[in-house]
């Protein structure tokens, strides 16, 4: 563990570019997974775990990206990436058979502190994880390292008082960034597409830049941007006419998420740090900051 809390802010900076959707890796031309096309933004990632024995498909031909993540799945990705070491301790969890594929990894997890049990005893590794739960086991596993507090996400109070500081954490530097609205969204689950993503990070993956757009804030009026006006002036359209038609068709996403109306917008807060991920249809990623 010592090696994981030696982690610098550049390399977890690196986890949220990697777990939205670019195409900075090397390409393949075969997954391995029938649902998992070459072209997808998370193939790379995909085909990395695979290979590095950090996550299996589902069925031996399926990886199921879009399918939630769960809290034993998490700490098997992480005890994986940390070399699957000897457990001599930690917490028997009732509800952990000792002969589940994790069960050596929450033991491992819980004897750390980066993942704990519920108030009641149990590990709960079938529930789905959630983004605040992401934040607080990402923020353990790199060393819980000191945060200053930001600006107030508009859910600010949803946020649980546990993950309070993983949160300012992951969003200082830019691992985990709100969503549209300045929301953070914080029991929205994790696919297992995005935790692929994020274990090419503890597995030792890298990436290069994106193309960028930096704003200022004469880009903004009344302290926020429309998604039609921010894909015009990141030239992925060429007209707020032609990027609506791009988004009510569905083929813009922004951090991971489909863009669900043209009348979405963005804030100075959503643009600072590692700012915001678009993509355009399927190969086509630019990079919005301040």
């Amino acid at each position: 563990m010592k090696n994981l809390k030696k982690l610098t802010s550049v390399f977890l900076a690196v986890i949220m570019l990697l777990a939205m959707n670019t195409t900075a890796f090397a390409a393949v031309s075969d997954t391995g997974f029938s649902d998992v096309a070459a072209n997808a933004w998370y193939a790379d990632a995909v085909t990395y775990v695979r290979g590095h024995g950090l996550m299996s498909g589902t069925s031996t031909t399926t990886f199921s990206p879009e399918a939630t993540t769960s809290r034993g799945q998490i700490a098997a990705i992480l005890y994986r990436a940390a070399g699957s070491p000897a457990v001599t301790s930690g917490t028997d969890f009732p509800d952990v058979a000792s002969t589940a594929y994790y069960a050596d990894a929450t033991r491992w997890a819980s004897a750390n502190g980066i993942v704990s049990g519920y108030p009641n005893g149990n590990f709960g590794p079938n529930d789905s994880i959630t983004r605040q739960q992401f934040a607080a086991i990402l923020w353990r596993y790199a060393g819980s390292p000191a945060a200053s507090r930001g600006q107030d996400f508009a859910d600010e109070s949803s946020i649980s008082s546990y993950a309070s500081t993983a949160v300012d954490w992951a969003h200082e530097n830019g691992i985990i960034n709100g969503k549209g609205g300045n929301i953070f969204d914080p029991d929205g689950n994790a696919t297992r597409a995005q935790a692929a993503a994020k274990a090419l990070f503890v597995g030792g993956g890298d990436m290069s830049n994106v193309p960028a757009t930096t704003l200022t804030q004469d880009d903004l009026t009344d302290g926020a941007i429309g998604v039609l006006d921010l894909m015009v002036k990141c030239k992925l359209a060429p007209s707020k006419k032609e990027a609506r038609r791009l988004v009510d068709q569905g083929g813009v996403e922004v951090n991971g998420e489909k863009v669900a109306a043209p009348t979405v917008s963005y804030t100075a807060a959503d643009l600072t740090g590692e700012g915001l991920l678009i993509k355009k249809g399927k190969k086509v990623y630019h990079r919005a900051q301040m």
